[in-house]
């Protein structure tokens, strides 16, 4: 069947990769693997962005995905449903919802603003989820932690800052809005963490897309 095959063919280049990769620490072997997510979401963004100048931001939300789902549904009819039942079954549903609610404040905002403005303005995700990695899993920081979170800040504002206007058909509100979404990604991106201490990372990734986020789905006829 094609989900079969699409499942296995996914399964090959995945094993292939790992015996590239496999004598290398596992720390960078993470980081190559965030720096392909980085490169990918780059173009997702882009991607998106055109979309909702045509296309209603909650439609170009629901396609978005909708298709995630449909590119999982394979993965998950190889390895069966039961291996991706989650454990959590209420923290999933809480960081589905948290997630929409960044999401939802996110498309708002995306066609509103300038893409390179939403660039920086994504750069805030990783400071906020290192502020909650703090708070929440008492994980150490140091002065440089420290030191990068504030440079950070002030790297964004002063991209983003000279473009926020008041009034005159400005974009300030929309800049605010997609400042406030970098927060609350940063929840749904933290709880992994805690999750994956007790199951694998497919649950928690599978169970993200299952909603296809279909509240958040609004058609206009």
């Amino acid at each position: 069947m094609p989900a079969q095959i699409l499942a296995i063919a996914w399964q090959r280049v995945y094993a292939a990769v790992h015996d590239r990769t496999a004598h290398l620490p596992a720390t960078v072997r993470g980081l190559l693997w965030t720096s392909c997510a980085g490169a990918i979401f780059s173009v997702l963004n882009a991607t998106m962005r055109k979309l909702t100048l045509t296309v209603d931001p909650f439609q170009s939300q629901f396609l978005r995905y909708a298709f995630g789902l449909a590119v999982l549904l394979p993965i998950i009819w190889h390895h069966g449903v039961a291996a991706y039942k989650p454990k959590q079954i209420g923290g999933q549903f809480t960081r589905g919802f948290v997630h929409t609610v960044g999401l939802c404040l996110w498309f708002i905002a995306l066609p509103k603003i300038p893409l390179a403005d939403m660039t920086a303005i994504g750069f805030t995700g990783p400071i906020f989820i290192m502020i909650g990695a703090y708070l929440f899993f008492r994980e150490p920081m140091h002065w440089e932690r420290w030191l990068a979170t504030v440079l950070g800040f002030i790297g964004v504002m002063i991209v983003v800052g000279p473009r926020i206007q008041w009034g005159g058909g400005g974009g300030g509100w929309h800049h605010l809005i997609m400042l406030a979404s970098a927060p609350v990604f940063a929840g749904p991106s933290c709880s992994p963490r805690r999750s994956h201490a007790t199951k694998t990372p497919a649950p928690s990734w599978s169970g993200s897309r299952s909603p296809c986020r279909c509240s958040a789905c609004r058609w206009r006829c």
